[in-house]
């Protein structure tokens, strides 16, 4: 909270030139508080609806000279009036008010009685700005308290202090709305698949767990069906992602137009789906599930003037009969899937013989777990550079599964399948051994490259996990601050008490801590604090069509000011161009990786690309 009568006229038009910037900047849609062709005192505000701006006062002289100079600066808001405590009450709970300006002393009672009544009806707090003929210390305190937005003592009451406490307040109000407009659809995006417009994976696997929990309290059974679509990578590979896309917004329609809304039909992966029947209690229902989904799947789609036509494979799994846990579940109905691929059938239901890896066609976690075992895991790594002096200031490790049946396999064809049973942790532990020794390796030739680790959220509840890495850089002699572990938005925003003890003690242990894919889900601000986070890195989604003016630009910029006040650093993920790198560098942004800067490469090409990495060579 600031006292604005401290500020000077040239501090206003400041103030007014920043929040003129800001609100372009943000491009809230419909509306803009200020207009860049108006001079200083011709200022608009939201061209959908005028805020509402309350003046409680009980002296009848200061209302009309309040009134006076916001007609003078012609400020974009509606005024209503209240000549004391209760009269502002009653207009603040029956009618919509976006603003208050609130004097301390009333007849009836003071503006700090007033704030605390509308506590007492659960009202949402309204912005406020203390206007008093004290302008003494206490008041200010009191006011602060309070949480208003603004101090103005009456004695330096101007219409230029006016306008910059009410200018400054509208801008908090629009900011404020325009904020939580973006949570929310931050939320939605975290749990909706923006394609299909299905539940995703995080809202799947949630409702999933409540089911279980359900299931287990009251004796219920249910069924999942685990869906993959066949024929589907040759439309891709035929007509294009675009294409496919359309192929899965069709599918995702049909769908959702035959859920139940008591079952839950979710998109998990690119081509996959699964749904929780909760009326397939029985074998013979949801094999009738199975067939409506199957109908819907099937039926031809228009397609770039072609008819495409796309099956569907689906394994099917009961609770409590096939599994009692995600795990058991969702691995258990891979395997029918697969089975019903391999047996060119629509729909296979799980049974234990689908568990026997006959064939090369099983389920990967197969596979996998014999490649753990004979160290068919590698890794790459891709840098991380500072845009303004081109210094590589570490690598990400990203691992790599090169399988003698399967050929080089990518995280995101194992990773989802190793989360969905306890495979994770012997990928992480693999995982960091081989970064661990890596750095062994470079500190023994005289380099020093910090690494940062991928760490998966299930493995934020293995209590084994902090002592074990914390025994492990102490037994080699490796400084923490040389390993950062990242952790997604989402993980963080839905961790456990457990997951944030052991993050304090890595932390604690001198380890950085990254949140990756900042601004693809829901960020609670709360989770931010309660953790000491190092680094943040922006999701690839707002710079791959990133411009100086775009509302993407805004959204970086607004992350480029959080973290800078956090003390947190910032890293751009996906640069591809010259044109992205110049606009990153423009908005502050210091450090980036991406393919436009380097793919990602054996630990010796690394080295030798850092060697030979020339500032002049720009994506």
């Amino acid at each position: 909270m600031r006292n604005l009568s401290a500020y000077s006229n040239n501090s206003y038009k400041q103030i007014l030139a920043f929040a003129t910037e800001t609100t372009t900047a943000n491009q809230i849609p419909g509306s803009s508080l200020y207009d860049h062709s108006s001079p200083d005192n011709n200022i608009r505000g939201p061209t959908d609806k005028l805020s509402r701006l309350l003046i409680v006062d009980d002296d009848d002289v200061d209302r009309e000279r309040i009134h006076r100079y916001i007609n003078k600066f012609k400020i974009p808001v509606i005024t209503l009036d209240a000549s004391n405590g209760a009269e502002a009450l009653q207009t603040i709970l029956e009618d919509k008010v976006d603003l208050v300006l609130l004097d301390y002393q009333l007849g009836d009672m003071t503006g700090a009685e007033v704030l605390g009544e509308l506590q007492k009806h659960n009202k949402s707090p309204i912005p406020t700005v203390m206007i008093t003929g004290m302008g003494d210390e206490s008041t200010a305190i009191e006011a602060m308290r309070l949480g208003v937005l603004d101090y103005l003592p009456k004695q330096n009451l101007t219409a230029e202090s006016l306008m910059l406490v009410i200018s400054s307040a509208l801008l908090s109000v629009h900011l404020e709305k325009h904020l939580r407009e973006t949570q929310d659809n931050l939320r939605r995006m975290s749990l909706y698949d923006s394609l299909t417009g299905l539940p995703n994976r995080n809202l799947f696997f949630d409702r999933l767990n409540h089911a279980i929990l359900s299931g287990n309290r009251n004796k219920g059974a249910f069924s999942i069906l685990m869906i993959d679509l066949n024929l589907f990578k040759e439309v891709n590979d035929n007509l294009g992602h675009k294409a496919g896309d359309k192929v899965l917004e069709v599918i995702g329609d049909r769908l959702q137009a035959i859920t139940r809304k008591s079952d839950t039909l979710a998109r998990i992966g690119g081509d996959e789906f699964a749904c929780i029947s909760h009326n397939a209690e029985t074998t013979d229902n949801a094999i009738s599930c199975a067939e409506k989904i199957l109908h819907a799947i099937t039926q031809p789609i228009a397609v770039s003037e072609r008819i495409i036509e796309i099956g569907a494979s689906i394994g099917i799994v009961r609770y409590p009969d096939h599994g009692q846990d995600q795990t058991t579940l969702l691995s258990n109905a891979d395997c029918a899937m697969y089975r019903a691929k391999r047996a060119h059938r629509s729909y296979e239901i799980y049974n234990e013989t689908d568990d026997k890896p006959t064939s090369r066609k099983v389920p990967v976690s197969h596979f996998l777990y014999r490649g753990i075992k004979r160290n068919e895991l590698f890794l790459e790594y891709q840098p991380k550079i500072n845009l303004n002096t081109r210094e590589t200031i570490g690598a990400e490790v990203l691992v790599r599964w090169n399988s003698p049946e399967l050929g080089l396999v990518m995280p995101d064809d194992f990773i989802p399948t190793a989360e969905r049973s306890s495979l994770i942790e012997d990928v992480t532990y693999a995982t960091i051994e081989m970064a661990v020794e890596q750095l062994l390796k470079w500190r023994k030739s005289g380099q020093v490259i910090p690494l940062a680790l991928n760490i998966s959220a299930r493995m934020l509840d293995n209590k084994k996990l902090a002592v074990w890495l914390i025994n492990k850089i102490k037994t080699h002699n490796i400084d923490p601050q040389s390993i950062t572990l990242e952790i997604t938005e989402t993980t963080l925003t839905s961790s456990s008490k457990l997951a944030y003890q052991i993050l304090h003690e890595l932390d604690e242990a001198g380890f950085e801590l990254s949140i990756d894919d900042f601004g693809s889900g829901f960020t609670s601000f709360s989770s931010i604090r309660n953790v000491a986070i190092s680094e943040i890195k922006i999701d690839q989604l707002y710079i791959s069509k990133i411009q100086i003016d775009s509302k993407d630009a805004a959204i970086v910029r607004s992350m480029l000011v959080l973290a800078d006040s956090l003390g947190m650093r910032v890293v751009a993920e996906g640069v591809e161009t010259e044109q992205q790198w110049n606009i990153l560098q423009k908005l502050g942004c210091e450090y980036a990786q991406g393919f436009g800067i380097a793919r990602s490469m054996t630990a010796d090409s690394l080295v030798s690309w850092i060697k030979t990495f020339s500032g002049n060579n720009k994506p």
